[in-house]
């Protein structure tokens, strides 16, 4: 019996001795491993600040070393040599650990100015570990990875500037179309903007719409505007005279867009962006009138098809009828030439006719964009001509206001709530028109709206989030068109 006793305590012993080892492998491995999951933590963190940062750098400045520079830095002071004994790996040098490439849409290699679309920081580090516990086991050190990606999206831009007359007056000694052409000029050479993957167009737009395509080559070298480029070249011929279709303006800068793309409904490459600047209310609507022709009128649809369409101008002493909207051929604005039709209109011999040949308005534009209505900016804004007389066709002043507005808020709302395109529009007023006539004033509630500004009353965080600048008068302008770039920039690097 003794000798069974002394047997148990010699196994006891032993079973002690083979837990503890145990527990102590347990416990080495579980300070190992904790260890490691602190070098990788500080090593993800460190890669993740780095590919942000230097994207950020190129949202300022297109600059691929100097963004590389920036985000090795970041890596390096994130995580500092030695991070728990932690090593550089000689395969993986801290200093190659970020690299920046042009790509295309697809993720393959593009080229500058022409393929690419975007700008793509990889970083790739990995360190040596020591371990500690684990050295009984023959197991002196691990190497731990990490890895992060971020993308300096390419942008389409398109300007549409407002040409029409009140954009004539002077500020300072200079017509205010002078100074918005000198800062939309200024506005190429940004530095926020990259011509390796970013493209430019514009619109300059009165009664009618004159477009430049969007373009690769407005900075030469990069930073530094092209004063070759057909964007610059045109605005150097910017004038202005006319009314204010705004709404034709935004659908110029979507159709330019959509055949940029190469046809409605392609999927996009890039951030697309609309900057529309004015200084007053819209007035002016497109549309086919041939249903609203009074019976026993001679005033018969322009084209075959049924269509009489044009622009009907608000009342002005050289705008007034439905007037031709032929694109312009070149980017001074002006009037524009009544509708040549079968020479039977009332209006063809007298414009402040208009009434005796058409009932109303019709109930939306060419576009689709409804004129009036329910679902419209100003929904009690009335079709109905305001009286049978010259002086009150086709409709009063601030009824042809209204229902220019709504045209145009339709318009915008329809850029955004594209699936596709997803079109962010940003808008600039110019103030200084309200000493002309109190019904071209400007309205910046419909100009939050057509941003979906936050500040809208009708801010919809679901489409594409835009905002209103405003400038006191175009002196002002420049400052409001760095503001745009800065809001761009700021909203491609996050």
């Amino acid at each position: 019996m003794p000798t069974i006793k002394r047997r148990n305590k010699g196994f006891a012993v032993i079973m002690t001795t083979l837990a503890l080892f145990a527990t102590m492998l347990v416990a080495g491995l579980g300070f190992d491993v904790a260890t490691l999951y602190l070098i990788r933590s500080k090593l993800q963190g460190a890669a993740d600040t780095a590919a942000l940062a230097a994207v950020r750098t190129l949202t300022v400045n297109g600059n691929m070393p100097a963004a590389q520079t920036v985000g090795t830095e970041f890596l390096t002071a994130n995580f500092p040599a030695g991070y728990w004994g932690a090593r550089a790996l000689a395969s993986m040098p801290v200093a190659s650990a970020l690299s920046i490439s042009l790509i295309q849409n697809n993720g393959s290699a593009g080229t500058a100015g022409t393929t690419a679309t975007a700008k793509l920081v990889t970083v790739n580090v990995g360190v040596s570990a020591p371990l500690y516990f684990l050295r009984i086991l023959g197991q002196n050190q691990a190497n731990v990875y990490a890895s992060a990606q971020a993308k300096r999206e390419g942008l389409l831009i398109m300007l549409v500037l407002d040409g029409s007359g009140s954009m004539g007056n002077l500020i300072d000694g200079t017509p205010a179309c002078t100074w918005a052409m000198n800062d939309a000029q200024s506005f190429l050479g940004y530095s926020q903007f990259d011509p390796d993957i970013d493209r430019i167009g514009l619109v300059t737009f009165s009664g009618n719409t004159y477009t430049v395509a969007p373009i690769a080559n407005f900075q030469s070298p990069a930073g530094t505007v092209n004063t070759s480029s057909t964007v610059y070249t045109a605005l150097s011929g910017f004038g202005c005279g006319g009314n204010t279709n705004t709404a034709d303006a935004l659908q110029s800068a979507y159709t330019a867009m959509q055949t940029f793309y190469g046809g409605a409904g392609v999927s996009p490459n890039r951030a697309n962006v609309v900057i529309l600047m004015t200084d007053g209310a819209p007035n002016g609507i497109t549309a086919n009138f041939a249903p609203q022709i009074k019976s026993g009128s001679s005033c018969g649809p322009a084209t075959s098809g049924g269509q009489l369409s044009g622009l009907i101008a608000r009342e002005t002493p050289t705008e007034w009828g439905i007037l031709s909207i032929a694109p312009a051929t070149s980017a001074a604005m002006g009037g524009l030439p009544l509708i040549a039709d079968n020479g039977h209109c009332q209006m063809d011999s007298n414009i402040a006719n208009f009434y005796l040949d058409f009932t109303q308005m019709p109930g939306a534009d060419i576009w689709g964009d409804a004129i009036s209505g329910g679902s419209t900016y100003l929904p009690t804004a009335s079709l109905l001509f305001s009286g049978d007389t010259p002086l009150n066709q086709p409709a009063d002043e601030q009824q042809f206001r209204d229902l220019s507005s709504n045209v145009a808020d339709g318009a915008a709302t329809r850029l955004r709530t594209d699936s596709v395109l997803r079109i962010t529009i940003y808008t600039i007023a110019v103030a200084g028109n309200s000493a002309g006539n109190i019904y071209d004033v400007l309205d910046p509630t419909l100009l939050e709206r057509m941003a979906n500004a936050t500040s809208s009353p009708i801010y919809n965080p679901s489409q594409p989030v835009g905002a209103y600048f405003y400038a006191q008068d175009a002196s002002y302008l420049g400052a409001e068109f760095a503001a745009v770039a800065s809001e761009i920039s700021a909203r491609l690097s996050k």
